[in-house]
């Protein structure tokens, strides 16, 4: 009898150990469907950039842009990218786990004018619910950086007043 206990304990054990890692693999799997789902947006954003630059520049209202269909250029969407080929016309609207994405086109420096210097923000619609209070939280950051390559970036605790990565910094909300 005794024997028996502690198989079904190990058996038990096992069970609980081995559900924690399917569950850790597909968060993972998610984050990185997330991240890969985000770069092609910010790819878009770089090419919306690239072929518009001389009118970003030089922009001075939100309708710049209408004639091309874009209601602000400031805040071009997905429908609209997706409307001018610079994502496929598939390209789904949210992302892994009803994701959604905002991209903010901002400008530096003399504005308007040829010295004005325009970069792209892709960022989520909405906060990861309580993504640095917990373990799985801190887990699903980490995943989401180490899949964007560099490219991504986040708001961390103690430093909630910047967006930032490896590779950028912005001041949040982005302005």
């Amino acid at each position: 009898m005794l024997e028996l206990t502690v198989a079904l304990l190990v058996a038990t054990l096992l069970a609980v150990w081995g559900a924690g890692q399917v569950a850790n693999r597909i968060n993972d799997a998610a984050a990185q469907a997330a991240a890969v789902w985000m770069s092609s947006i910010r790819l878009a954003a770089f090419a919306y950039l690239d072929r518009h630059k001389a009118v970003l520049r030089a922009a001075s209202g939100a309708a710049e842009l209408a004639h091309l269909g874009y209601a602000d250029w400031a805040r071009p969407r997905l429908a609209e990218l997706k409307a001018a080929g610079l994502l496929s016309a598939g390209f789904p609207e949210s992302g892994v786990r009803g994701l959604g994405a905002t991209i903010r086109i901002m400008r530096s420096g003399p504005c308007p004018g040829n010295e004005c210097r325009v970069e792209a923000l892709v960022h989520s619609s909405r906060a990861l619910p309580d993504a640095m209070a917990s373990s799985s939280g801190v887990q699903l950051v980490a995943q989401w950086l180490l899949a964007a390559q560099g490219q991504g970036g986040a708001v961390l605790r103690g430093r909630s007043h910047q967006i930032g990565g490896a590779a950028f910094q912005f001041p949040n909300p982005p302005v």
